[in-house]
């Protein structure tokens, strides 16, 4: 990933208390690997592509603590930016600190969840005033939070994608706080081609992202969206977008019933492209049991 932002303030964490009832806490980092199985129903892995360093991050964390609504879990995606070192860094900061986080807290999901990414970005603005050579880097950020195995919550800064299958569509869910949209509005007014705006400079441009500031754009998701059972949930970063939505749907109905293949699958075909500048390429998925 790269991308500019623009300069903005520092933030400070929040404080809660240690609670009971963690199941499972796992990041990932690291080069090409098979899919690592998670919570029931999902998988993840990630591909290096044609970076010298991996940059992107994943992982997730379980919360058996409410037995009256079931288990809870939040997967997490991270995108890191702002040279080898750094993008490295953050990414895998901001995902550990935002699965610490979530496990020391209770309340109101949104709240908690907010509370997350306020520490997760302290957390990143501290490590990187304690190294020079880590000042600027930052990360995208994308959390799904899944209630029960079936309700719905997210959380996301940045571009790092995530999309509902569901009957045969594909749907993005989360806002995309890159240049890219505002550059589509352009072209719908007429002021650009859409030639000239899918090789603008600004295109990969972000205009929010975790780095230790204050964060401009936040997708926060507070109501619930029920999932029906075979409904499949993808979290990536954006190197997965040399993929096109049809050929994301179409893996995505070919491995309905299997969120390892679907990762792989997806993975696979993002490989086979041999595109001479991929980026890091990381695929989260989980599939809603059917009932």
């Amino acid at each position: 990933m790269s991308g500019e932002v623009s300069e903005s303030v520092g933030s400070v964490p929040g404080n809660s208390q240690r609670t009971q009832g963690i199941d499972l806490k796992h990041t990932v980092q690291g080069p090409d690997r098979p899919a690592v199985e998670g919570p029931s129903g999902c998988a993840g892995s990630q591909i290096q592509g044609q970076r010298q360093e991996q940059q992107d991050s994943f992982g997730w964390v379980v919360d058996s603590g409410f037995r009256n609504v079931g288990e809870q879990c939040v997967l997490l995606v991270a995108d890191g930016l702002g040279g080898h070192a750094g993008g490295a860094t953050a990414s895998r900061v901001v995902v550990e600190t935002f699965g610490d986080a979530f496990l020391d807290t209770r309340g109101a999901i949104s709240e908690r969840l907010e509370d997350c990414l306020r520490r997760a970005n302290w957390k990143v603005g501290s490590v990187a005033r304690g190294n020079p050579s880590l000042h600027g880097m930052g990360t995208t950020l994308v959390a799904a939070h899944i209630m029960g195995g079936r309700f719905l919550r997210w959380l996301s800064v940045g571009d790092s994608p995530m999309w509902l299958f569901s009957t045969g569509e594909l749907l993005r869910l989360n806002r995309d706080h890159s240049m890219s949209p505002l550059l589509r509005q352009l072209v719908q007014l007429g002021s650009l081609t859409a030639e000239e705006a899918a090789t603008d400079a600004r295109h990969h441009r972000l205009r929010s992202v975790v780095m230790g500031q204050d964060i401009p754009l936040i997708d926060l998701q507070d109501d619930a969206i029920e999932l029906d059972p075979g409904d499949v949930l993808i979290l990536a970063s954006d190197g997965l977008e040399t993929l096109g939505e049809e050929e994301i749907a179409t893996i995505a109905t070919t491995h309905a019933t299997s969120s390892r293949a679907m990762v792989e699958g997806l993975l696979a075909a993002v490989s086979s492209k041999s595109m001479p500048h991929q980026d890091n390429a990381t695929v989260m998925v989980y599939i809603q049991p059917a009932a």
